[in-house]
């Protein structure tokens, strides 16, 4: 979805989602909470950026542990650039399996995703929009 006013924004306010999805993954007998994000720069940035989500409380309480995505390396993006960013985070529900319906639904629940800059900070809020 186009954030129709990204025109007049500078620095992270700048950037497009232009996908966004999150799903669960199970690899063996582990767990992990896949989010994938696709931006677009519309203007070149002069800061560094760094990516990071905030789930929603909602799914929280269905969590028993989530480990949280180190990757602290700072981004640049230019005008019409597009970037690809990528969380596995491992998990594990409260429960047994037969308990969680959540699982199935995933990408019902909402999370923020935050860009934050040197000087600037934006959420943007994934839902049913994109």
């Amino acid at each position: 979805m186009n954030d129709p006013i990204y025109y007049l924004h500078n620095d992270v306010g700048s950037i497009e989602i232009e996908e966004s999805d999150i799903r669960l993954l199970q690899v063996d007998d582990n767990e992990y909470i896949h989010i994938n994000i696709r931006i677009r720069g519309h203007r070149r940035l002069d800061e560094t950026f760094k990516v990071n989500i905030e789930l929603d409380k909602e799914l929280l309480d269905y969590i028993e542990f989530i480990e949280a995505d180190d990757d602290e390396k700072p981004y640049r993006i230019m005008a019409g650039e597009r970037k690809h960013f990528e969380f596995k985070l491992p998990v594990k529900f409260k429960g047994d399996h037969s308990d969680i319906p959540i699982k199935n639904r995933l990408d019902d629940f909402d999370y923020v995703i935050n860009f934050v800059g040197e000087n600037s900070t934006r959420k943007h809020i994934r839902n049913d929009l994109y």
